[in-house]
This record gives C-alpha cells, structure tokens and sequence, in this order.
C-alpha cells in the first residue's frame, strides 16, 4: 500500500467520524403512557413509549400474568393501519422488589417478594407530525391471582380471564 493511498485512508476516516459525530440523533427523552392514558402529546425530543405492567406477591405469580397475557397495540393514522406489536415485541422489565404505593395493601402469605413487571414498547412508527390513535389490547387468557387481598375478605382476589384493556390513545406528534 502507497503512502498516498494511506493518507486518504486517514483523511476519509476522520471525515467520517466528524460526519457521523455530527449527524448524531440527541437522545430523546421518554414519554411513557399506558392504555388509560387517554391522550398524550409527543414533542421533538421525546419518544413515545406503550407501557404495561403487574405487581404481584412472588415472581410465580408475575410470571403467570406474563404467560397468560396477550398485549397487541396497533398503530393508525387518518384510519390507515400503520403498525401491528405483538407482545412478544416489547420488552418485560422486572424489579425484584416492589412495595404497594398502599401500605394498607400486604401480601397474604408469609414471605414478602412483591414483584413488579413492566412491558414497555418504544418504536412505534411516529414517523411524521400528526394525529395518531394507539389501539391498545391487553387480555389475560387464565383465571390468576396477585396474592394481594384488596377486597379485605382475608383471601387472595380471584381475577377471571377477561379483556383487560381494549383501549384507544391519541398520540399528537409535534413537529421537528
């Protein structure tokens, strides 16, 4: 290799480097939202991000809200589909220890493993300003339980399979 050839090598790297350092995208500020969030408004430096989640007494019962979840979200514009995201799309997140923003709401057993799962989804194909309806699906498939006793009967609340959520939310995309 000529020296010459060399030299151009360098000079196109560093070109390059400047050129992608300076093309850079900012990272965007997230803007979580869950099926009940109604209406939301996204502005140049935010990304919207779909989120769910449980909470529940041991991580067998977190689990079993999550193998007998089905979440969907589906993306429109001017009535045009734009995105379908299955669940298996997004991302579960788990904190290994939870505690109930009520401090009156225990766990009815003995050991205390509150757990919380979030399922976050954050690309959602908001490609241009606008008005954008989010379609959000959630059903849980099985009979489940938390282990929380909200109704304070002394037992664990029974939750029967059911639609969850079969929601709209509005999505104002601001201009860049």
């Amino acid at each position: 290799m000529s020296r010459k050839f060399f030299y151009i090598l360098i000079a196109l790297s560093i070109v390059a480097s400047v050129l992608i350092a300076a093309n850079n995208f900012e990272k965007k500020e997230p803007v979580y939202f869950s099926p009940w969030a109604g209406e939301i408004t996204i502005g140049p430096n935010q990304i919207a991000v779909a989120q769910t989640g449980y909470a529940s007494c041991s991580k067998g019962l977190e689990q079993d809200w999550i193998d007998h979840t089905i979440i969907t979200l589906e993306l429109y514009q001017d009535d045009e589909l734009l995105q379908t995201v299955s669940g298996e799309e997004g991302e579960w997140i788990w904190r290994d220890y939870y505690v109930w923003p009520d401090p009156t709401i225990q766990c009815l057993h003995l050991v205390d493993e509150q757990q919380r799962a979030t399922w976050n989804f954050k690309d959602l194909q908001l490609n241009k300003p606008g008005i954008y309806k989010l379609r959000f699906y959630k059903e849980q498939t099985a009979q489940m339980i938390d282990g929380y006793d909200f109704d304070q009967d002394g037992l664990p609340d029974v939750y029967p399979a059911t639609v969850l959520a079969d929601t709209i939310v509005t999505i104002h995309v601001l201009k860049k």
